[in-house]
């Protein structure tokens, strides 16, 4: 990937169904794109392998990306320390990765502080990762969209996510809940399909938003 060396002021790059299996220190080969703001990586086969060990000084920051998709690829327990370097991030799509250790999903949140959307769909996320005792309400509290459906969040609805005083849109679709739905009155948009929820009465204060 030398080519990316001579694309100093791209602004958008998108490398999606690119296979990059095989490259070693990606975040490295980033860095020199002072002006990039919005990076496509989804289905490229990544892993933390393809990143480097350590997250680099203040002075290698990737300050510009605000968009990020990083979706369908091969990451486990570990995350690629380059998080910490990606300082204006505002957007995230991590979706189809593997987040069933509560440790890397908290770890992940801590990371990007100042998220405003972030989609989690399909990462084998469970109800534990959601504790309030596992989670600082600092790593969470910019959060306007939040997406995780098809995870293995299952029972009582996660007390967590109505601490989110700023979250306007919930996608909660195709889990295990069953309980009743508490009062959210920020939110504007909420699916809740899917679910093993119980009568149309149990989500409370959205019948009333849907009677004429």
């Amino acid at each position: 990937m030398s080519w990316i060396f001579g694309l100093s002021k791209l602004e958008y790059l998108d490398l999606s169904n690119v296979d990059l299996s095989k490259t070693q220190n990606l975040d490295s080969l980033l860095y020199p794109i002072h002006s990039l703001s919005k990076l496509s990586l989804s289905r490229c086969g990544l892993s933390i392998a393809n990143f480097g060990s350590h997250h680099l000084n203040s002075s290698r920051e990737l300050a510009s990306i605000r968009y990020l998709d990083l979706s369908e690829n091969s990451f486990r327990s570990q995350l690629p320390s380059f998080f910490l370097n990606i300082t204006s991030l505002v957007f995230l799509d991590f979706s189809k990765n593997n987040l069933s250790m509560t440790q890397s999903f908290n770890k992940l949140l801590n990371m990007i502080p100042f998220i405003s959307e972030l989609r989690l769909s399909s990462c084998l996320i469970q109800k534990a990762s959601l504790s309030p005792t596992n989670l600082n309400f600092s790593a969470y509290s910019s959060i306007q969209h939040l997406d995780l459906s098809w995870n293995d969040i299952e029972g009582n609805f996660p007390s967590i996510l109505t601490n989110m005083s700023l979250l306007l849109s919930l996608d909660i679709s195709g889990n295990i809940l069953n309980s009743s739905i508490p009062v959210m009155p920020n939110l504007l948009k909420l699916d809740i399909s899917q679910n093993k929820l119980g009568h149309i009465g149990d989500v409370g204060i959205y019948m009333e938003a849907v009677s004429p």
